[in-house]
């Protein structure tokens, strides 16, 4: 089988193989007796069938790093593995001293991966196996007491010990002169290898790109990406900056300094579709030419981001972070791709934190209301339990109530209006709790504290209001029970918008609670929402495609259901003061 290293020129043949045993006798002319054992012969000849496929058969043509693996049931002086070696194969394995299996006794490698091509390689045996008692396998031969066997340990999960390869691909070259930059693409880009240095104008590309414009015109050539007219190229999406060191640039306009939902600013409707065609034509992501995964220091033509664990400041990539040069080679994977090789802020990459806040923004007012969705806050986990959403782990759960519990202690407000909390008694109740050990000056409690369920959802809404400013008086909760809203749940296609009891439904169920501002007579209602997501789709009717994203339909049907309970349950009555 032959692979390509995705982001990459890189491809490998791998063939894996599994000669015949030493454990039965094959007859005259196959058996060894001199040490290569029982049907010595049919390994060698597999062998040697195994080198002219390879030397002869179309399919091999043109690939210069192939490996040979598998089990080959012969040890490293036996004609089987000497015919492979002499054939131009290899490995950096010390065979002499290397093992992968145990018989009678002695150790010998039966297990092989053996090398030709340009890459370089490393290679490494996982002693889990062969050294290993086979009391600990899985079968209960002989009446084992099945007792012994341990599922949270590799150890002797086979009786051989895996063998592993390292390839390496990339040729470490001498740095650049000036005026020259480095073909990190491919060797089709200037007629020369991966890593030489080449002399080229950049190609100058403009975002937006005209109408009807592609970038295949661009594909494979060294770019230069500059804004029209009117825009700037600012930083849009940096979801992928930890994983793959990974950003979005898009062009947006001057006067926007980012760029805005389709319908923040117009209605759905058919200018969607344009909308959605110059996102296109706009945008392009900014790669650390490297294949790695998760990297210790984000290195991004020579602008660190994060970069803790490589004993650099941490500093961020804020959304909205102008940029004045991008230059590198244009490519396309997922989308379109610069591998940078010179990228300039407007600010110093040592102070793209500016314009970070340090601290809230403060309002006016004789109570202050904070609403805030805190993301699948779980004091179950999921390695607890599979239908939680939240921290897999102690130590992922402590990062994330922290660096939550902290934020909220700095907005300081009298009531918190959370979404995400996890749906029992409890979750909520956590948080406040936390929130409190970090503000002396606040006593914070919830609103749903004595309700093990709110909705059928596993998340829901609840309030965290500080007793030491706010009275609770009384609070409600809208679901599809509510005779009030019994003709809005019938109009729906699947006959739910909040759920009730034995009915999961799409939109979390509002809790409304009113409150008495302390030493005063001064009362206010606030209804704490979480409506359906845009992320799945909710069918035919309720899926808008032209602007407003899947399950619209559920969110207009919560909308109404909310102001229709507003004007006509008693609860609301005299009160004027409402917050949604």
């Amino acid at each position: 089988a032959t692979f390509k290293r995705k982001m990459s020129a890189d491809t490998f043949t791998v063939i894996v193989n599994h000669f015949k045993s030493k454990g039965s006798k094959c007859g005259s002319g196959d058996d060894d007796m001199q040490g290569a054992g029982n049907c010595n012969g049919k390994r060698v000849a597999a062998a040697k069938a195994l080198v002219h496929w390879i030397e002869s058969d179309a399919f091999f043509m043109s690939k210069n790093n192939v490996v040979i693996m598998g089990d080959l049931n012969s040890y490293a002086q036996e004609a089987p593995v000497l015919h492979l070696l002499s054939s131009g194969f290899s490995t950096p394995m010390n065979l002499n001293s290397a093992y992968t299996y145990q018989f009678n006794g002695e150790s010998g490698t039966l297990d092989y991966a053996l090398f030709k091509g340009t890459a370089s390689v490393d290679s490494a045996i996982w002693h889990v196996n062969a050294d290993e008692p086979n009391l600990l396998d899985y079968n209960l031969d002989y009446g084992r007491d099945a007792l012994l066997f341990d599922s949270t340990s590799p150890y002797r999960f086979s009786d051989h010990d895996p063998v592993l390869l390292g390839l390496t691909f990339a040729i470490p070259v001498a740095p650049c002169a000036s005026g020259t930059v480095k073909n990190d693409w491919s060797d089709a880009v200037f007629g020369n290898g991966i890593g030489e240095c080449v002399s080229v104008t950049p190609t100058i590309v403009t975002l937006p790109l005209p109408a009807n414009a592609s970038f295949a015109s661009a594909f494979g050539q060294l770019v230069s990406v500059k804004p029209d007219e009117g825009f700037q190229l600012v930083v849009t999406d940096h979801y992928q900056l930890g994983r793959f060191a990974q950003f979005t640039v898009c062009a947006a306009l001057i006067a926007d300094g980012r760029r805005f939902q389709f319908t923040q600013r117009k209605a759905p409707g058919p200018d969607f579709i344009l909308h959605s065609a110059e996102k296109v034509r706009s945008c392009i992501v900014v790669d650390d030419n490297s294949n790695e995964q998760n990297p210790a220091v984000i290195d991004i033509a020579g602008n660190i981001f994060g970069g803790a664990k490589g004993g650099n400041t941490m500093k961020t990539l804020l959304i909205g972070t102008p940029i004045t040069n991008l230059t590198g080679f244009f490519q396309s994977y997922f989308g379109s791709v610069v591998r940078a090789t010179d990228l300039v802020f407007v600010v110093g990459v040592s102070d793209l934190a500016v314009g970070r806040p340090t601290s809230p923004p403060s309002v006016s007012g004789d109570v202050m209301i904070v609403t805030t969705n805190v993301l699948n806050y779980f004091t179950t986990l999921t390695s607890e339990d599979k239908t939680a959403r939240g921290a897999d782990t102690p130590a992922e759960f402590t990062r994330q109530s922290t660096k939550i519990s902290l934020a909220l202690a700095k907005l300081n407000a009298d009531l918190f209006g959370v979404m995400e909390v996890e749906n029992t008694n409890t979750g909520a109740e956590d948080l406040a709790a936390k929130v409190n050990s970090l503000n002396s000056s606040r006593n914070y409690t919830t609103v749903g504290k004595d309700e093990l369920q709110i909705g059928t959802d596993a998340i829901r809404c609840d309030f965290m209001y500080d007793t030491n400013t706010l009275e609770l008086l009384e609070y409600k909760t809208l679901d599809d029970s509510n005779s009030l809203i019994t003709g809005l749940v019938s109009n729906q296609s699947d006959g739910v918008i909040f759920g009730k009891t034995g009915m999961a439904g799409k939109s979390r169920v509002p809790l409304a609670a009113t409150f008495k501002r302390k030493m005063s007579a001064d009362t206010f209602t606030v209804i704490v929402n979480h409506f359906k997501s845009k992320g799945s789709k909710c069918g035919s009717g309720d899926d808008d495609m032209q602007g407003a994203g899947n399950c619209n339909g559920k969110r207009v049907a919560a909308a109404k259901a909310l102001v229709h309970w507003i004007e006509s349950d008693a609860f609301f009555m005299s009160k004027n003061n409402v917050v949604i």
